[in-house]
């Protein structure tokens, strides 16, 4: 299990059984060398996806925690084109749903595609 929380760039790493910290399955989120608080996390178990303040939903591999940036999502706000803070994430495995930091919309995008 995975924790993020908004005073660092780390995805702090878990046990869940045993609820004790794994800092070595730790994954330091960055964009551009610096690092970013993820605005929100969802997992399918071999990819983390991370809303970054970025206007893209970034993904890491699980077992590495290397960026897998070809699997990146770029976020739009509906007409105008521009990027957009998503906030949280969820995931039903065909699509990834999130939200706006700064609106009311929840934007849904086919991961398979």
């Amino acid at each position: 299990m995975w924790i993020s929380d908004d005073n660092n760039p780390w995805l702090r790493a878990h046990d869940r059984d045993t609820k004790q910290r794994v800092e070595s399955e730790d994954i330091l989120l960055y964009k551009d060398g610096h690092g970013f608080m993820a605005l929100g996390i969802w997992s399918d178990g071999t990819t983390m996806w991370v809303a970054a303040p970025n206007g893209k939903i970034q993904a890491y591999d699980l077992d590495t925690g290397a960026r897998r940036s070809n699997f990146d999502i770029a976020t739009t706000r509906s007409g105008n084109g521009l990027p957009l803070d998503p906030g949280g994430l969820w995931s039903d495995g065909e699509y990834m749903f999130y939200g706006e930091q700064t609106g009311d919309d929840i934007h849904i995008y086919r991961l398979t595609s």
